[in-house]
């Protein structure tokens, strides 16, 4: 396994190595102009390779259905998790004598603070009346308390009465890079009868996750946008290109193509995955989100380790091929996606949790790999 793991992590430690070094000094169209060209040509011939050589026959069907299920999973459990964290706020908040610090440090302490937090803005009273509500009257808050004005409250509300936050903890949960760092990494770990596993899984998540599920968590807790409407985006994700390379190839499965076509579609693989990386450090050397470090932390657990240990656990159940079990649980447990910030970005989400998600996730990842091997290899 160390030789495995030697193969896959030197060139992504030694291509992501480069992007942080030459982030700084490129210019700041750069990396747009390479993910685009990514986006648009790289990954979709890299999609076509994969799909034109692998059999999708026996349990190759399962890479829908496995993004779909990491895809619900992540946001069931970041649901599940902001619901805990903002019960356990508030009722920790109960204590008038509790310390400053903690989880939520920087956002207030006591009781006081948040009942101003919470009573001298208009915009939460909705808020306000469904957690007396689902949490009852003894919620921890002063929800009696006098209106105050809010440029006299000592404290600022906690961080998940932003609408635009919870969307941002709970995208970072669901959505994972898998066309760009997943078909870099997880392809080495497959035998050459699975390699194209990872690319079935990327496009899948890519309709119902990033352009599907995405699109409507981002639309209902941004506050921009553009078309919303169920054909708005029908034609986006119809517009994906990495969806039209995966067709392309299993439709040309059973014909002969030129030996010009045959070797290009296999070079992009070669030139893809390097770019990839560097990318990915150009952008991480850019990431100026670390103040959310703490609450960042909790939605990145969740993506790159409790969601493919849940589906791996579950895969050994139902007795599916330890090879297609591998490709799920490395695919589910990729960092989270970049598409990310371009959806925070659409529809005014909060950039800064997402962007330490990605950094932690990242560095999670590395460490992750060698027990899904352990376990699931």
């Amino acid at each position: 396994m160390a030789e495995v793991l030697l193969h896959a992590y030197t060139p992504l430690l030694i291509w992501t190595g480069l992007g942080l070094l030459l982030g700084p000094w490129l210019p700041r169209s750069w990396p747009r102009l390479v993910g685009r060209s990514l986006y648009w040509v790289g990954v979709p011939l890299e999609v076509f390779s994969l799909a034109r050589h692998t059999n999708f026959s026996g349990q190759m069907g399962l890479a829908p259905a496995g993004a779909a299920l990491a895809v619900v999973l992540g946001a069931l459990l970041s649901l599940a998790s902001l619901h805990y964290l903002m019960r356990r706020d508030l009722r920790v908040d109960i204590s008038p004598d509790r310390p400053t610090g903690g989880l939520w440090g920087r956002h207030g302490s006591g009781k006081f603070a948040t009942a101003i937090a919470l009573s001298t803005s208009p915009a939460l009273a909705p808020m306000v009346t469904n957690l007396e509500t689902n949490f009852g009257a003894d919620c921890g808050v002063d929800l009696a308390i006098d209106p105050i004005d809010p440029a006299k409250a000592p404290e600022t509300a906690p961080w998940w009465t932003e609408p635009a936050a919870r969307g941002s903890y709970i995208l970072s949960a669901m959505l994972g890079n898998t066309g760009f760092v997943g078909l870099a990494i997880a392809p080495l770990f497959l035998d050459a009868s699975s390699a194209g596993f990872p690319a079935f899984y990327a496009v899948s998540q890519n309709v119902m996750g990033t352009y599907g599920l995405g699109v409507w968590v981002a639309s209902t807790f941004g506050s921009t946008g553009g078309d919303r409407s169920l054909w708005g985006q029908v034609k986006t994700m119809a517009a994906v290109p990495s969806l039209w390379g995966f067709g392309f190839g299993v439709a040309s499965q059973p014909i002969a193509l030129p030996s010009w076509i045959e070797t290009l579609s296999h070079g992009s693989v070669g030139l893809v995955i390097p770019t990839a990386f560097v990318l990915m450090g150009i952008r991480l050397s850019q990431l100026k989100g670390w103040d959310c470090l703490r609450v960042a932390a909790v939605p990145a657990l969740l993506k790159t380790i409790a969601v493919p240990a849940l589906l791996g656990l579950g895969a050994i159940v139902v007795g599916i091929d330890p090879q297609l079990r591998l490709g799920l649980v490395l695919m589910s447990g990729m960092p989270t996606a970049f598409a990310c910030l371009i959806l925070a970005e659409e529809y005014d989400l909060d950039r800064s949790m997402i962007a330490t998600s990605i950094a932690l996730t990242t560095v999670l990842v590395l460490l992750a790999i060698p027990m899904w091997l352990k376990l699931f290899g």
